[in-house]
């Protein structure tokens, strides 16, 4: 029994920094057009200008990401952009879920108890047609 105790630990151990996590995108409380496509859905309108941003995402929990304690506010953050450059939709939204060297080496660091994941938003904002 002794033999495989050693190795039973180790297993275990390493499941700690790895689990899994949701991210939801919830925009139904937003009045203005966000398309993943090149259409807006209404015709016309002129580009006003790209946008990328990133946002963090964190969890705790050990194996599971049992409780989330921040995720990015989505509506806000396409408003603040569509606001920036005077525009009223978002065409070609890209949404980029990962976890980078730095979100890795804290989750290492704290025994996979803490995580966290990079979020990126990336589209063109355009002006409604006259």
């Amino acid at each position: 029994m002794r033999r495989w105790s050693i190795p039973l630990v180790l297993a275990v151990l390493t499941m700690f920094p790895l689990g899994c996590s949701k991210f939801v995108l919830d925009a139904r409380s937003m009045t203005e057009t966000a398309s993943m496509t090149n259409s807006t859905g209404s015709p016309g309108g002129s580009g006003a200008g790209t946008f990328k941003r990133s946002a963090k995402a964190a969890y705790l929990g050990l194996v599971f990401n049992l409780v989330t304690l921040t995720q990015p506010d989505v509506p806000t953050i396409l408003k603040q952009e569509i606001n920036s450059k005077g525009g009223s939709a978002i065409r070609n939204l890209k949404i980029d879920k990962k976890i980078t060297f730095v979100d890795g080496l804290i989750s290492a660091v704290t025994l996979g108890i803490y995580n966290q994941e990079t979020i990126t938003f990336e589209g063109e904002v355009v002006k409604a047609a006259p």
